[in-house]
Parts: structure tokens; C-alpha cells; sequence
């Protein structure tokens, strides 16, 4: 983030999305990660691919997302970049 300031670029941060998956154990390193990132950046920097993003988002594997998933996901940067 540092380097991309001093080169006077701005520089965005992403949340994980939520996993939907049987085992609860990735889910929990997702939102531990979120709240690390969370603490980390400033509201302004970040870009938050967790809130909203609903199982109905994603493919049958519940992690990767489907098109409108990626849709969510695109709407989200632009919004961000766009501020």
C-alpha cells in the first residue's frame, strides 16, 4: 500500500468472500481474515466482496462465484474506484 501511495497510485484492499461449504473451518479463516483486513485499512480502501454475497452467488462448489457473483463483484470495485 505504501509503495503504490509513494508512487502516487491509489491502492484498494478486497474482503474475502463467505465460503459455502460443508466445513465450517474455512469459513472461519475467511471472516478472521476479514477482521484483520477490517482493523488494517481504512474504510476507504477497502472493497468488500463479503456482505451480500449469498450462496445463490456462487457455484456448486461454494467458493468460486457464478456470473452474477462476479457481476456483485464488479459493481463493488466500481463503486469504490469511482468515489
Amino acid at each position: 500500500m505504501a509503495t503504490a501511495e509513494a508512487a502516487g497510485l491509489t491502492a484498494f484492499v478486497a474482503t474475502t468472500p463467505p465460503q459455502y461449504k460443508d466445513d465450517p473451518e474455512p469459513q472461519a479463516r475467511v471472516l478472521k481474515l476479514n477482521d484483520a483486513l477490517l482493523l488494517a485499512f481504512q474504510p476507504e480502501q477497502l472493497v468488500d466482496f463479503y456482505t451480500g454475497f449469498s450462496p445463490d452467488l456462487f457455484s456448486s462448489d461454494g467458493v468460486h462465484l457464478n456470473d452474477a457473483g462476479h457481476q456483485l463483484r464488479a459493481e463493488r470495485v466500481h463503486a469504490v474506484i469511482t468515489e
